[in-house]
């Protein structure tokens, strides 16, 4: 369980440098769908994420993020789709698992591909959709 949240924290940690990198927010004077799409996204991977760290693993749930990422990265831009697959696919892999120590291996063995993908997804939604949410018209 302790390795499961030191690299979901590590996960998140390089995803909010990504974010919070100089230069890297910028206005976005009306949300396109693409960005409600994306934040809303963005807010189930932060959930999954936070989720190991209160020690509790939802299969589904994960598996249902990875099918989500898959879908919206066939319309998404094309500098993102990329970063979308891995996503996908180490999320799959996640919820292939049946214990929280099974996903805690899986996600150490993709750190190297997870962690550039997950600050790629980052700097896209700071650079082009901040200050869009999911529930803004």
């Amino acid at each position: 369980m302790r390795t499961l949240r030191v690299v979901l924290i590590g996960v998140l940690v390089a995803a909010g440098l990504a974010v919070l990198a100089p230069g890297a927010i910028a206005s976005v004077p009306a949300v396109s769908k693409t960005c409600q799409s994306l934040n809303t996204l963005n807010k189930n991977l932060e959930k999954a994420l936070s989720s190991g760290d209160t020690g509790k693993f939802d299969a589904g749930a994960i598996t249902n993020l990875s099918k989500s990422f898959r879908k919206v990265a066939k319309t998404a831009p094309k500098s993102l789709k990329s970063a979308m697959n891995t996503i996908a696919d180490v999320a799959a892999s996640v919820g292939h698992t049946s214990s929280p120590l099974a996903a805690a291996v899986v996600l150490r063995n993709n750190v190297q591909k997870l962690t550039p993908a997950t600050v790629t997804w980052g700097t896209y939604l700071a650079k082009n959709c901040s200050g869009a949410s999911p529930s803004t018209p």
